[in-house]
């Protein structure tokens, strides 16, 4: 008789969700903590400037503004951790900060009374919204306390209400200036202390946020990520620098200066790749090892896999090493080929098509094979997804997908050292279009000219490389034959029906130097230049009679052929 095993309970998260407006969340003795992994202060004009005008049409219209939500975690309900929204908080901190900036100005302007009232506002505002005292210690300490990169600096503009002047500072802490400054601009046009006040408590009263505050860093940090996992503030490079840091910030053997390592890492990363090709390098990385994942699931996926500090260290020396190689394969002018001793320069040369073509496919098993090939392999590996990516993406334009999984089950063959070159050629080919398939689809293509000139430029050039044996000059232009805009004499050769749509196949162009622009003229008159060119192209061009859409299919059939023998892959 079997028995039903009794499923283990839920994990609970307990919530304490409150709409509360600014002065309800800030005029208390708490204390709100960013924790100092947290990223940085990074808002610009365009936030400023957006909220500010939220805040006017709000005292204008006399309805209260949502903020959004901010997260909270707290273990005594007094020191809070800000889990989600620092960038509100601050923002709005550095509004109340320039309006007191300007009640001490006027305060120094004004006749004594009125300074005195200006000096019993300032000193108000802040015990209420800017600083708490310690009741054991009576010492006064600032409410909102940042995380470590820009705590200092916010602490002094809150305790002298101004800018002391400072040299090198860093990039986000002259975002906290340059927003200081902003809203300092702003309260200029107040001429009493009774309207600055006015207007303080109207963004103090007006401004609501919904707090979520939980009691431990697991449900906090679940709240966090199901509010920004979304794509609503946070990319995932950023919940990963989080969820990174946090796993750091909670074993205590890790010191400020693993966080200062982290943070050069992580920095020396995004130099390589910038902030919108970070989460497409993450997504390769991932897929040099395991099923590469979607963009949708690919925090949850890494989150799983870095799930212990011991581990985040290596990980982020795996992907430091990686970013440069990532970098490199889309740029085939990096400096990157010319190390070491030179033994990767021929890999520019193939390096071309996934740069013009803009193919991000094939980067995972592309880092995997320099990772794990001799750079002889590793050469004749790009050599050949450059060939598969003209036959398969390029001119027969087969879905991507089947491609991917080919490329991934290869990048973890090679990752887990499971297979030579050979062995992974032979996967390659299991979705290589066979020559006749090539052939015929080459035969029929069109490509559009004006949008794409330097694409038709390079397969042109490939092929009549490979028919002279020479390196054509960089020079070289585009010229139809059959022309833009044909004059009567043209249409008349190739049939209202068809020249259109013969325009911008590749049996019409011929390659040309820049200052022998054909134009309009008739074939017979092309004909005469393109005889007497150097190249196979044009000569077998100028051998037809007469240029109409029977002999233009029969060059684009000629040009197929060779085009077959130049992207093959022969081993």
């Amino acid at each position: 008789m079997s028995t039903a095993t009794t499923p283990s309970p839920f994990q609970k998260i307990y919530l304490e969700p409150e709409n509360r407006v600014f002065a309800e969340i800030m005029s208390n003795g708490k204390i709100y903590q960013i924790p100092r992994f947290q990223r940085d202060y990074a808002w610009e004009q365009d936030q400023w400037d957006a909220l500010w005008t939220d805040i006017t049409d709000m005292i204008n219209h006399r309805t209260q503004h949502f903020m959004g939500y901010l997260v909270f975690q707290t273990q005594d309900n007094k020191y809070f951790h800000v889990i989600d929204g620092q960038q509100r908080l601050t923002t709005v901190s550095l509004i109340l900060l320039a309006g007191l900036n300007r009640l001490q100005n006027l305060a120094q302007q004004a006749e004594p009374e009125e300074a005195e009232n200006n000096n019993n506002r300032i000193a108000l505002y802040k015990k209420t919204y800017i600083d708490v005292i310690d009741p054991v210690s009576l010492r006064t300490l600032p409410k909102l306390v940042l995380n470590r990169h820009n705590k200092n600096h916010f602490r002094d503009i809150s305790q002298s209400l101004d800018i002391n002047v400072q040299r090198n500072l860093t990039k986000t802490n002259r975002k906290i200036i340059q927003g200081f400054s902003f809203f300092k601009e702003k309260f200029q046009t107040y001429t009493s202390g009774k309207q600055i006040a006015e207007t303080i408590n109207d963004i103090a009263d007006g401004l609501l946020f919904t707090t979520i505050t939980v009691t431990d860093d697991l449900n906090a940090y679940t709240v966090f990520e199901t509010l920004n996992a979304r794509g609503l503030h946070l990319s995932t490079p950023d919940l990963l620098k989080n969820d990174l840091l946090a796993k750091l910030a909670a074993d205590l053997s890790y010191t400020e200066h693993d966080f200062d390592d982290f943070d050069e890492q992580w920095a020396a990363i995004l130099q390589q790749l910038g902030e919108t090709e970070f989460t497409a390098f993450l997504r390769s990385h991932t897929g040099m090892s395991q099923k590469i994942p979607n963009k949708a699931e690919l925090y949850r996926i890494l989150k799983s896999m870095i799930n212990q500090p011991g581990k985040v260290f290596p990980y982020l020396t795996s992907l430091k090493q990686q970013a440069a190689v990532y970098a490199a394969l889309q740029n085939r002018q990096d400096d990157f080929w010319k190390e070491p001793n030179g033994q990767y320069t021929e890999v520019r040369q193939h390096l071309q098509v996934f740069d013009l073509f803009k193919i991000k496919t094939p980067l995972s098993v592309l880092m995997a094979g320099y990772a794990h090939l001799s750079a002889a392999d590793f050469i004749k590996l790009v050599k050949r997804i450059a060939v598969l990516t003209i036959r398969y993406n390029i001119i027969c334009r087969k879905p991507a997908k089947e491609q991917e999984l080919v490329y991934n089950k290869m990048a973890n063959k090679l990752t887990n050292q499971q297979a030579n070159l050979y062995d992974i050629t032979q996967d390659l080919l299991t979705i290589y279009p066979e020559d006749k398939i090539f052939r015929h689809t080459f035969t029929e293509k069109t490509m559009p000219s004006r949008q794409s000139p330097k694409k038709i430029l390079f397969l042109l050039r490939a092929i009549e490389g490979y028919l002279s044996g020479e390196q054509l000059p960089l020079t070289l232009t585009l010229e139809h034959i059959l022309p833009y805009k044909p004059i009567d004499t043209w249409q008349a050769d190739f049939g209202r029906d068809n020249y259109n749509n013969a325009i911008d196949r590749l049996g019409n162009m011929a390659l040309l130097p820049k200052t022998k622009n054909m134009g309009q003229e008739r074939f017979s008159e092309k004909q005469t230049i393109l005889q007497t060119s150097p190249y196979h192209i044009n000569r077998h061009i100028a051998e037809y009679p007469t240029w109409n859409i029977d002999n233009l299919q029969d060059h684009q059939q000629w040009l197929a052929a060779q085009a077959t023998v130049v992207w093959r892959i022969n081993d």
